[in-house]
């Protein structure tokens, strides 16, 4: 009986082993989030590098044009040099939106250093404070908070110091600390600028075209995490603010960018365009982009943000400034609405299915609950 026992057991042997071999050999075969892809994750980030290099030389360009016509409108203020200083400045605003989205938080030194993008454009402007600084004659920058500088400062010196132009062009020339305070907030601007291209074109963003890890502090986590960060940035305070979204559907067009001029729209359009192409690549003719990788890593992934990239896509030809008739018309707010709505359901595939397939890990927090 004892040796029927034993032949018996002895019998499962062969189905223990290989059932166990079996398992084994899942365990050695289940692949990393991204190791299935063959695509060369240092070349993908040598093709942002070279991008932010380009980018940053666009925005410097773009900025410098309008420089030199709001120098020149400082100098001489007239109505008509006010006009070609404001259409510059618009055209540089809208082409600073391509750099947002590039802000890592490393290689800025201004204050206690960290992220560039607050430090240039922090909206709105504090309207109030910078005409109590003019009327002080206070145009020393450097104790100057983060909502009185940069663009959106720019911003408000050239088209809210006074009911219409002609007005505007009065007030510089009855103040000549305006005029000072805004060349200084110019030269602000293009130091910042300079220092940021600096730092991609220089030494100290090589590690891009060298690691290929995806802790925090390697490339592809700091691109990742800016990019969604800007996302956020775009859908939650130059849209859902002022479109009353967190107050209760009431629109708050005092928060909206670009209130002054009258570009809200514009230049959040602007904004959407230059992170869409982040993403997918879309003009800036990358060697190997974002959307690419992941498709390579996740295909359906890859094909599910790209449509709902298309769907908001199509909500944008809806709308058009002052944002101030928008929210007044019930057909473009209920577009402005949707839109919104459509851009929220991006931000699960790109915070978290995105940044899962990639092993990278989201160091922002929003609060948003998206």
């Amino acid at each position: 009986m004892k040796n029927i026992l034993i032949t018996n057991w002895m019998r499962w042997i062969p189905v223990y082993v290989s059932a166990l071999v079996f398992l084994v050999s899942c365990e050695e075969e289940k692949p990393e989030a991204n190791i299935a892809c063959n695509l060369d994750l240092t070349q993908l980030q040598t093709s942002y590098r070279s991008l932010a290099q380009e980018s940053f030389s666009q925005v410097s360009t773009a900025f410098s044009t309008a420089s030199a016509s709001i120098n020149q409108f400082a100098q001489s203020p007239s109505e008509t040099a006010l006009a070609t200083a404001q259409n510059d400045f618009i055209a540089a605003y809208a082409s600073f939106q391509k750099i947002q989205g590039l802000d890592l938080g490393t290689g800025f030194t201004v204050r206690n250093g960290g992220f560039y993008t607050p430090w240039l454009n922090s909206f709105p402007a504090d309207s109030s404070a910078l005409v109590d600084k003019v009327n002080a004659g206070n145009t020393d920058l450097s104790q100057f908070p983060q909502n009185q500088l940069g663009y959106s400062a720019v911003e408000f010196l050239l088209f809210g110091t006074g009911a219409d132009n002609a007005a505007i062009a009065s007030y510089f020339s009855n103040n000549s600390s305006a005029a000072t305070l805004l060349i200084n907030q110019l030269a602000y601007i293009q130091s910042i600028l300079d220092e940021m291209s600096a730092y991609w074109n220089g030494d100290a963003s090589a590690f891009f075209t060298e690691s290929a890890g995806t802790a925090q502090g390697d490339p592809l986590p700091l691109l990742v995490n800016a990019m969604v960060k800007d996302f956020e940035t775009l859908k939650n305070f130059k849209l859902k603010a002022p479109a009353g979204r967190y107050n209760g559907g009431i629109p708050e067009l005092d928060l909206a960018e670009g209130r002054y001029a009258n570009q809200t729209i514009n230049l959040a359009n602007a904004h959407y365009d230059a992170s869409r192409a982040l993403f997918l690549d879309g003009a800036n003719n990358l060697d190997l982009s974002l959307i690419e990788y992941v498709s390579c890593v996740d295909s359906d992934l890859g094909t599910r943000i790209q449509a709902q990239f298309k769907i908001v896509d199509g909500f944008w030809m809806q709308l058009s400034d002052p944002l101030s008739e928008v929210v007044e018309d019930d057909a473009q707010f209920e577009a402005l609405n949707t839109l919104i709505n459509e851009m929220q359901k991006l931000t699960p595939l790109i915070k978290r299915e995105l940044t899962s397939e990639l092993n990278v890990q989201i160091s922002f927090q929003d609060n948003d609950g998206d």
